[in-house]
């Protein structure tokens, strides 16, 4: 056996013995796929030297260091690529992980093809070889493509797709190759598409050249019409003739060439047949492609006496629709939280040859959100053979961080594509103060103090132009003394600065903002404060009493000047056997220290006195012992009339007249006619009580009946008489009406009656006769009280039993009644009618004295008897009682002592608070609830008196109250309140009370019309 010689390429184009060796690894390690067969693409050697690749493009340019160099096609690229007799789909490629980023590179999708038997002279079919682009980059224009190799004669480039385009990442195009061999034996060649600067991407090319036997086959030559691969194509006949002289001998039949799988005998009469000189037989081929792309192959009818009849087969199986997407990664940049970046327009393309199926659209990953397709011309779309459509999308972010998503478009057929997004949501521009508040402290006025302050954009982006300012009530004591921000613009995390002096013009704490503003970046502020201080004076002065001491400031001596502002304590210092008397100025009270803040020029007197004081006492009257005047504490003595106290005692003087005699008021330090006066001994004091004589009145303790020969003398007598026998000096008559002298005649010119208990009575003689007591005259001579019903000799009204001189029992006289009566004055003048010649009680009057008597006025809450009420409903009575209060100068709130058919009259009024008071000064009890008591009122004088001191009365001669229940604790019904005081014509039974007494009679004293005339007790709440 002949050895067979190995072919060598030309030296010139020997691979160096290292790249041999690692071509050889890379070819080994390329057979390692899993049923898949793996082609490791070398460089392109033949005719064309490889380009050197710089590692950041995909056709580098020369010169870089040798370790940067790469060839473009030495990297591990595997392909799935359609061998002869083998169906293996749409190819696949894998970008190699040592490509270089941003690089084109350009793969054939299979790196051989061999036309099987071809006879000289005639040509094959065109074979349609794919070249994709698999790098990240668009590639430089290629150039046409080139057969090299020794059998490059032997082949033929048809239509050249590639010639003149730029391929973006995952484009591809085509080359048509065909063999068309003048000569017999084996070809090959390579067929090299690249750019024109070198380096790309090669075929290798096979076929066999055969010389025509006599076995011809018709016709020599057939093209299939495009089919979609697994599509099947229409049988064409095919005629094996004998050409020669002789028998062909067995046939054979065979189809050959790379794409011989992609064609199908369908019938075949020639098989093992031998057709006689000019016999024929019949072969049915079919094209029944796989894969896309043109295919070729030859279909032979061979014998060993007849040689090869051959035709060429061709055909072409469209591209399936084949997506692609470009960009194939966009980075939208940096874009501010809520805002949207400009928008980036993704082109999808059809590749193939066939209509995509209807294309769906999508934001895939975690940060999809971050997204929005903006517009979308390929969703639901079919995208034509070469055709496109547009995906618009924008980047708006809502919160910050790198967002990576992918685009995708997918269809069936046609694939999935995806291009990678990728962008960064920063936070916006955002100013911001550091340190957002400064406190200057205490500043004095006429000084400055400053500070810095550090403005910084925190967020991702940059600030528009910056505007600083200062404001606030207090802006114009501090000021912008150095400002490296305003009208400035700020990048991210940058800073500037901005000093701001306060200069305080007057005395306080004073405050303002400063403020820096951008359209992009917003407000941000800084509270400024601090406080303005100046002096003040302080005068101390310890000359404010009788003695001497001193006064500490913080303990210490006092200054003439000090901060506005200064706490101080000042603290009393007496000198020996002094006290402290009390502050004035700024300070006040008794306490030893006074706490106070200079707040401006203050002045302060402190009252040094000595440890004791005395209170000179003195009384003055007619006729001897007029009264005494006790202190309480007693005091110490210190000579005639003298009371020493310890400086500061609070002391009670007590006046007491003697028997007969009132005071009519004190002089010196104490004021007014009250019988006690309150002093404090922080000095010396001296008070004199002035008393005066009064007359005495009193209802004999016994009874009498007159002596008819002389009843006005005998009456006067008998007065005298029992005043002597009382011990009560002067001269008494008798209150007794006679002919023809009557009773208010008998007082002759005396005036001002006091109570043999030294209550007042009368003030005046024409107090008396307009019948306006002050206590009633219900005691006796020895002051003892007499019950109020106690029948008096009065004889009024002519009813005096004939002058006195009747004792018949069956006669009648007039008789008075102590403590009250049915009308005004009934206590003087009649209130029931006597048997003539029955004992009954004297009034009793000293007539020495004609004095307008005075006398201490009771406080508390007032009350009063008003005159006249309408029936308008409970609030009716209660704006009669304010009207009238209001009218006399009286304040307070008032309602009338009237009950309704749900409320007593006492549930009106509150009995915690002061007792009442006449208008005339008289206590009307002596507790406020007194006048509640549940057996009826206990009274110190009777509500006979209206709210202008004057006796109460109306067009009556009894003044009926109105009161409405059966005493002030009960509720009334609708007639006892005439239907809640609204009814004044129905004859019902009102029930009413007589101011006149002080018992329960004033509260209720029987029922009477609702028609007839009322008055309404008022009293303060």
């Amino acid at each position: 056996m002949r050895r067979r010689r190995s072919r060598q390429r030309p030296r010139a184009h020997q691979p160096r013995p290292r790249a041999r060796r690692r071509h050889q690894l890379r070819r080994r390690r390329g057979r390692r796929d899993h049923g898949e067969r793996a082609v490791a693409v070398r460089p392109a050697r033949v005719g064309v030297a490889a380009p050197r690749v710089h590692r950041a493009g995909a056709f580098g340019a020369p010169g870089r260091p040798r370790h940067h160099r790469r060839f473009l096609m030495t990297t591990r690229i595997v392909a799935l690529v359609a061998l002869a007799g083998c169906s293996l789909g749409e190819p696949h490629f894998t970008r190699p992980p040592d490509m270089p980023p941003d690089a084109a590179a350009v793969i054939a999708a299979a790196t051989s093809y061999d036309f099987g038997t071809v006879v000289i002279g005639q040509a094959s079919a065109p074979a349609t070889l794919s070249f994709i682009n698999i790098g990240t980059a668009r590639t430089p224009e290629l150039a046409r493509a080139a057969l090299t190799g020794t059998g490059a004669v032997l082949f033929a480039i048809g239509t050249d797709g590639c010639a003149g385009r730029t391929l973006a990442p995952g484009e591809s195009c085509t080359v048509d190759a065909m063999m068309s061999p003048s000569s017999e034996g084996t070809g090959s060649a390579m067929l090299v598409v690249a750019p024109a600067q070198g380096g790309g991407a090669m075929v290798a090319l096979s076929g066999k050249a055969v010389t025509p036997g006599a076995l011809k086959l018709a016709p020599a030559s057939t093209t299939y019409p495009a089919l979609a691969p697994g599509a099947v194509s229409t049988d064409t006949t095919f005629t094996a003739t004998n050409t020669g002289g002789s028998p062909t001998g067995t046939i054979t039949v065979t189809l050959s060439g790379s794409d011989a799988s992609q064609f199908a005998v369908a019938s075949d009469s020639c098989s093992e047949a031998t057709l006689a000189p000019g016999g024929a037989c019949t072969i049915k081929v079919r094209f029944a492609p796989r894969t896309p792309g043109g295919k070729a192959a030859s279909l032979t009818a061979a014998s060993a006496a007849a040689g090869t009849g051959v035709a060429s087969l061709g055909g072409h199986a469209f591209l399936p629709a084949v997506l692609a997407i470009t960009p194939m990664s966009t980075d939208f940049g940096s874009v501010v939280t809520g805002g949207v970046s400009a928008t980036t327009t993704f082109t999808v393309g059809n590749t193939g040859e066939l209509p995509s199926g209807a294309v769906a659209t999508n934001l895939t990953g975690a940060d999809a959100g971050a997204y929005q397709i903006m517009s979308d011309g390929c969703a639901s779309h079919a995208i034509a053979p070469g055709d496109r459509c547009a995906i618009v999308v924008a980047f708006a972010p809502t919160t910050t961080g790198v967002k990576p998503v992918q685009l995708t478009a997918g269809a069936s057929p046609g694939g999935s594509v995806a291009s990678a997004l990728s962008g960064t949501g920063i936070p916006p521009a955002a100013l911001a103060f550091m340190p957002a508040s400064n406190n200057y402290g205490t500043v004095d006025v006429g000084a400055t103090a400053s500070a810095t302050f550090a403005l910084t954009n925190t967020g991702g982006q940059t600030s528009s132009t910056i505007t600083t300012s200062l404001t606030g009530t207090g802006g114009s004591e501090f000021s912008i003394t150095s400002d490296d921000c305003n009208d400035r613009v700020l990048a991210p995390h940058a800073s500037c600065s901005v000093v701001v002096g306060f200069a305080p013009a007057s005395f306080g704490s004073k405050s303002a903002t400063l403020q820096a503003s951008a359209g992009v970046g917003g407000v941000t502020t800084a509270s400024l404060s601090g406080a303005g201080r100046d002096k003040v004076t302080l005068t101390v002065a310890t000359n404010g009493g009788s003695g001497t001491g001193q006064v500490t400031c913080n303990q210490t001596a006092c200054a003439a000047q000090y901060y506005r502002g200064t706490p101080l304590t000042l603290a009393e210092m007496p000198d020996a056997n002094m006290l402290f008397g009390g502050w004035s100025g700024a300070c006040s009270g008794t306490q030893s220290t006074c706490t106070l803040t200079l707040a401006g020029n203050t002045t302060v007197t402190a009252a040094f006195l000595p440890a004791t004081q005395d209170l000179m006492l003195s009384t003055s009257g007619l006729g001897g012992a007029s009264g005494t005047i006790t202190t309480s504490p007693p005091g110490a003595g210190c000579g005639t009339g003298c009371r020493r106290f310890a400086t500061g005692t609070p002391v009670t003087l007590t006046a007491s007249p003697t028997a007969g005699y009132y005071l009519s008021a004190w002089s010196g330090d104490c004021l007014g006619n009250g019988l006690t006066c309150q002093l404090t001994m922080n000095a010396a004091h001296a008070a004199a009580a002035q008393y005066a004589p009064a007359n005495r009145a009193f209802v004999t303790s016994g009874t009498f009946w007159p002596d008819p020969a002389n009843p006005a003398a005998w009456a006067n007598m008998t007065c005298q008489s029992v005043a002597q026998g009382a011990g009560l000096p002067g001269h008494y008559v008798a209150w007794l009406d006679n002919v023809p002298t009557d009773w208010a005649a008998r007082l002759g010119n005396a005036s001002g009656w006091l109570r043999t208990d030294g209550k007042p009575f009368a003030a005046s003689k024409a107090q008396l006769l307009a019948q306006h007591s002050l206590y009633p005259l219900d005691v006796d001579e020895h002051g003892a009280a007499l019950p109020v019903d106690t029948p008096v000799l009065s004889g009024s009204n002519g009813a005096n039993c004939t002058n006195w001189t009747v004792t018949n029992p069956s006669a009648i006289y007039a008789s008075g009644q102590a403590g009250g009566g049915w009308q005004q004055a009934a206590w003087l003048l009649w209130v029931a009618y006597g048997a003539c010649g029955t004992p009954a009680h004297l009034y009793c009057f000293g007539t020495d004295y004609n004095v307008n008597l005075t006398y201490p006025r009771a406080t508390g809450r007032t009350a009063f008897a008003a005159s006249t009420a309408t029936m308008g409903g409970l609030t009716s009575l209660d704006q009669l009682c304010a009207t009238r209060a209001t009218a006399a100068g009286l304040t307070g709130t008032y309602h009338a002592l009237a009950a309704t058919t749900t409320t007593t009259a006492a549930s009106r009024f509150s009995t915690s608070g002061a007792p009442w008071v006449r208008t005339d000064g008289i206590a009307l009890v002596a507790s406020a609830g007194d006048l509640f008591n549940p057996t009826g009122p206990v009274m110190t004088a009777p509500l006979d008196i209206d709210e202008t001191q004057g006796v109460a009365h109306n067009n009556s001669s009894t003044f009926v109250v109105a009161v409405g229940a059966p005493n002030l604790l009960a509720v009334g019904t609708s007639a006892s309140t005439c239907a809640n005081w609204t009814d004044s014509t129905t004859p019902s039974g009102l029930s009413y009370g007589q101011s006149s007494f002080s018992n329960a009679l004033m509260a209720h004293a029987g029922d009477i019309l609702c028609s007839w005339p009322m008055g309404v007790y008022c009293l303060q709440q």
